[in-house]
């Protein structure tokens, strides 16, 4: 075999394996499952914002899973419900979004979640109640 015609052979043979490996990597960062259950919330700040009867929750919010989470790469997103608690003993219950899109295994980030109260009467306490995929 000619020397242009082996380093061509040998060219093309290592394309093929680059290409091989490539679509054979390990395609688990784009998960389509719900990855509600492998978060961790810990509240760090309650504000009670008093003339719009609702309370802001500082938690900090860890991914204990093995996966990011990326909403753009196919992670679902999560949706929250707290339970609110006055001192007459009413309670309420706020569903919204997580405001989340992004972010890593094992990672921890900030977020400030909003519940209402019943208007008129004193704020005491807070569950966060759920978080679970849309």
């Amino acid at each position: 075999m000619k020397p242009i015609k082996k380093l061509l052979t040998i060219s093309s043979l290592a394309v093929s394996i680059f290409i091989v490996s490539c679509s054979n990597e390990d395609d688990s960062s784009n998960q389509q499952e719900c990855l509600a259950d492998g978060f961790s919330f810990v509240s760090t700040v309650t504000a009670i914002q008093l003339s719009f009867n609702r309370v802001v929750i500082t938690f900090n919010v860890t991914n204990n899973t093995e996966f990011d989470f990326d909403t753009s790469n196919g992670s679902i997103p999560m949706e929250y419900t707290i339970l609110t608690t006055t001192e007459e003993n009413n309670t309420v219950e706020t569903a919204g979004d997580l405001a989340i899109d992004f972010l890593p295994s094992m990672a921890t980030t900030t977020v400030q979640l909003s519940a209402a109260y019943v208007p008129g009467q004193t704020y005491t306490t807070f569950e966060l109640t759920s978080v679970t995929c849309k």
